[in-house]
């Protein structure tokens, strides 16, 4: 029985210690400050520290307060990290809104009263229950959103359902050990243990899950950024002398043949010169036309759906996001400026 206690504290450690070499890992390799991959960095790191916390509880009676409370502080952080980091990976742009902040609000709440929070008093009269819900609350609300974009080919549905898997193991087995009363309480760590070596053998193949896709898509382009802001400087002064963006049909195939640049050159070069996408590229022009139309008393009489028409928007709703978007107002505003600029 002493032997089967040592084998399970081991496995317990290694577990903690692989999921701290997989949130280095994934800092190690993305090539830039991407959302994504912080959250998931965080999300390894934090399970690290839970698991740690569970092996210190169950092998040293004398575990301090406070790093008892750390833990259940980190516990707090699983579901909503998990949660965000399917979201951002959900998202276009791979953003969140600014308030993605407030799902840390009681993990920060614990980290105040790390000396304070004891086990008798506030933890085992309902918090911890209170934790362990909250936790599957957000882990199943990860599920939804991972079952939600499973065909879109661009959203890495094989990969989130083995980091899924590890991660619900993981809670379930907490949530079965003291609210069930099911299981004994080693097994999230146990079970956590050797899920994350599946999750670790399938993120060391799938390296490209943690770069900018941009960077993924080009890692075999041998371009140098000054090669890049070349081609750039010659797509902008194409762009100004001809006009083609004043079709609301141009495309990125069409500016390949009217600059004589390949198109993943071209996607390449604005995403290394200019950080922008070539719609991004495109309305930048329109936008500086509309403005030029806006601000000309000759069609101050011209709607505004008009302008967009005339600029190369095929819609009133993209102009005026796109609009909004590059000079912070809206169309209307910006021609009531235009005609008085004495109103701020």
């Amino acid at each position: 029985m002493e032997a089967l206690t040592k084998i399970l504290e081991i496995i317990v450690w290694i577990g903690a210690l692989q999921s701290l070499f997989l949130a280095v890992y994934v800092i190690s390799v993305r090539n830039e400050r991407r959302t994504d991959s912080i959250l998931l960095a965080l999300l390894f790191f934090v399970l690290s520290l839970r698991i740690a916390k569970s092996a210190l509880w169950a092998y040293w009676e004398e575990t301090p307060l406070w790093i008892l409370n750390v833990g259940f502080a980190a516990h707090a952080c699983i579901g909503p990290l998990f949660f965000l980091y399917v979201y951002a990976l959900s998202q276009t742009d791979r953003k969140l809104t600014r308030w993605f902040g407030a799902h840390f609000i009681p993990a920060s709440l614990i980290l105040l009263g790390v000396q304070k929070l004891t086990l008798t008093e506030f933890w085992y009269a309902g918090w911890y229950t209170a934790l362990l819900i909250q936790n599957m609350m957000y882990v199943t609300a990860g599920f939804v959103v991972i079952w939600q974009n499973r065909k879109i080919s661009s959203f890495p549905f094989s990969w989130l359902i083995r980091l899924q898997i590890g991660v619900a193991l993981f809670s379930l087995s907490y949530f079965s050990n003291f609210i069930l009363g099911l299981t004994s309480y080693l097994t999230g760590p146990v079970l956590y243990a050797g899920s994350v070596y599946v999750i670790t053998f399938y993120a060391l193949r799938q390296r490209t899950l943690f770069l900018n896709p941009q960077a993924a898509k080009y890692k075999n382009l041998n371009i140098t950024e000054a090669a890049a802001k070349t081609y750039c400087d010659q797509l902008t002064e194409m762009m100004l002398s001809n006009k083609p963006y004043l079709d609301a049909e141009f495309n990125l195939s069409r500016l390949s043949e009217l600059s004589s640049i390949p198109t993943h050159i071209i996607s390449y070069s604005l995403n290394t010169a200019l950080k922008q996408n070539f719609t991004e590229f495109v309305n930048a022009f329109r936008i500086r036309e509309a403005q030029k139309l806006l601000s000309d008393p000759q069609f101050q009489n011209n709607k505004i759906v008009s302008v967009a028409y005339d600029c190369g928007f095929n819609s009133l709703s993209s102009f005026n996001t796109a609009f909004k978007k590059i000079t912070k107002t809206t169309p209307s505003e910006f021609r009531l400026h235009q005609a008085n600029p004495s109103n701020p």
